[in-house]
């Protein structure tokens, strides 16, 4: 992740793209009552922020870069398969880095 983020360096990043990442982030753990939560950690993980307002402009474009939204027929956005994939993994991933046993 840090390569794309050195990649965005100088590009800005708006409102709109920002509340995009955020949403797909979230929307990688779909139906979790927990989304915000796990969003979060994904953020510490990879960025050792937990708020959205304290992510760079160039991590939010590295973060679209990486969820790659499609928008359905409907207009609605969906993260691509892999990265939710992978979003799930980095959060087993920082459980175990913050001491928890993996589940069986």
């Amino acid at each position: 992740m840090a390569r794309k983020v050195e990649l965005y360096a100088d590009a800005k990043a708006n409102e709109k793209q920002t509340g995009l990442a955020v949403g797909m982030l979230e929307m990688c753990f779909a139906g979790n009552e927990k989304s915000g939560d796990l969003r979060h950690s994904v953020m510490a993980y990879l960025f050792d922020v937990t708020e959205t307002k304290k992510l760079w402009p160039s991590q939010i474009l590295a973060l679209l870069d990486w969820l790659k939204p499609e928008k359905d027929s409907g207009g609605a956005y969906t993260p691509d398969p892999m990265a939710i994939s992978e979003a799930q993994t980095v959060v087993a991933a920082r459980m175990k880095e913050l001491g928890q046993e993996e589940l069986l």
